[in-house]
């Protein structure tokens, strides 16, 4: 995955880090509805790259999921909304991305 960071919390305006694959349980807690959403991204247009985002209700059941594919054109999906599809705009060229 390319998620590096999650956005702003009450307690700490700074990034929270998203810990790296195999590092054991890979769950941020946020709360989306006093926050926005912010995902720091490194992944470069073009790598293949694929970042998943799961979203979960307090009982732990998948209640959404973002998908963005880092490939020659980039493209996203929301699932139980909307299918695979290209950005509308041209990504900014940069490695580092906030969303």
């Amino acid at each position: 995955t390319t998620i590096l960071f999650i956005g702003a919390t009450a307690n700490d305006p700074g990034w929270v880090a998203v810990p790296a694959i195999g590092a054991g349980d890979r769950t941020v807690v946020y709360d989306l509805e006093t926050y926005p959403l912010r995902i720091k991204t490194s992944s470069t247009i073009g790598s293949g790259n694929k970042m998943d985002l799961y979203f979960y209700d307090s009982q732990d059941k998948t209640t959404g999921r973002v998908i963005i594919w880092f490939d020659s054109v980039p493209r996203y999906a929301l699932d139980f909304c909307l299918r695979s599809t290209n950005f509308p705009t041209d990504l900014p060229t940069g490695t580092d991305k906030v969303w």
